[in-house]
C-alpha cells in the first residue's frame, strides 16, 4: 500500500502493506473481488492490477474493478453493493436460501 501525498510516513512502497507480497498464500479456489477507486490515494490502482494479475496466473478466481472518481472510503458505494451482489450471486443461485451452520454463529456479547 502507497499514498500519493508526499512526505507521508508511508510514501514509497512498504512491502508489509502490498497485497502482491502476500499473492502466493491465497489458494486457487478463493473467489478474489477488488473494487478500487481511480481516486484512491491508500489502495493504489497502479497497486491492485499487479496482485489481481499474480492471482490470476495462480488460477484464483479475480476480477478488478476500478470505479472512476472514487476515493478510498468506496463501502457503501453503488459500485461496491453491485459487486458484493454479484458475488454473493455467483455463489447461491437466485432463489435459494443462504444458511450459515450454527456452529458458525456467534453472539455478540460485552
Amino acid at each position: 500500500m502507497r499514498v500519493r501525498a508526499p512526505g507521508s510516513i508511508r510514501d514509497g512502497a512498504n512491502p508489509s502493506l502490498l497485497p502482491l507480497s502476500l499473492a502466493h498464500r491465497v489458494r486457487p479456489r478463493t473467489i478474489v473481488r477488488l473494487v478500487v477507486g481511480s481516486a484512491d490515494d491508500v489502495t493504489l490502482p497502479e497497486d491492485s492490477r499487479p496482485y489481481a494479475e499474480a492471482l490470476q496466473r495462480m488460477g484464483v478466481d479475480v476480477r478488478l474493478t476500478i470505479e472512476p472518481g472514487l476515493g478510498h472510503n468506496m463501502l457503501v458505494t453503488p459500485a461496491a453493493f453491485r459487486e458484493l451482489g454479484a458475488l454473493v450471486g455467483s455463489i447461491v443461485p437466485l432463489g435459494q436460501e443462504l444458511r450459515v451452520p450454527d456452529s458458525d454463529v456467534r453472539e455478540n456479547t460485552p
